[in-house]
């Protein structure tokens, strides 16, 4: 297995020292670091209501308040969103509507993928990014299979390891297929 770390993949084209890459690891590098720049361009952009909404949906009551605080909010408005939506899981959107609100254009996607990296979400985090760059079904198969392989990754059942060599599967299927709509 290779690892590339560099920034441009154009120098992986040419036989430099005798040791040749095949081709399709050098399209899935160039493909990914075509990816990146996409997605480092996308991070300032204002985060969108169905970002919102799926940071709401996936964040546990327990860590939308610290959620809630990384991003700028005070303590008094926190307080002020969960009294006026008691026991509702409408909570975390409407303080992070709140947020949206208080800071206006300069509410980004970079600043909410960091805010939840800090509060441990970096699962999360990833998934947003991805969801920025990436929005065909098959893409989305993507995503879910990698959430499925990392939630089962440790697991050692017999059943659960052939669920993820099966979403393994889906996504050489979807690389190839991507890789497939480059060459065209």
């Amino acid at each position: 297995m290779a690892i590339w770390l560099g920034e441009d993949p154009s120098i992986l084209s040419g036989d430099n020292d005798g040791t040749s890459l095949d081709t399709t690891l050098r399209l899935l590098l160039l493909f990914s670091y075509k990816h990146r720049k996409r997605k480092i361009s996308s991070m300032d952009r204002i985060v969108t209501e169905e970002e919102l909404d799926y940071v709401a949906d996936n964040v546990s009551p327990f860590q939308s308040r610290r959620l809630l605080r990384k991003l700028g909010l005070k303590d008094v408005t926190i307080d002020q969103v969960f009294y006026n939506f008691e026991k509702s899981p409408e909570q975390l959107y409407q303080g992070l509507r709140k947020c949206k609100e208080k800071k206006g254009r300069s509410f980004t996607l970079d600043e909410l993928v960091n805010a939840l990296k800090c509060t441990r979400r970096t699962d999360l985090a990833e998934e947003l990014l991805f969801g920025v760059t990436m929005s065909s079904g098959e893409d989305a198969k993507l995503i879910q299979s990698r959430v499925i392989q990392k939630k089962f990754a440790k697991i050692g059942d017999g059943k659960l390891r052939r669920q993820v060599q099966q979403s393994f599967g889906i996504v050489k299927d979807i690389f190839t297929t991507i890789l497939q709509k480059i060459l065209k």
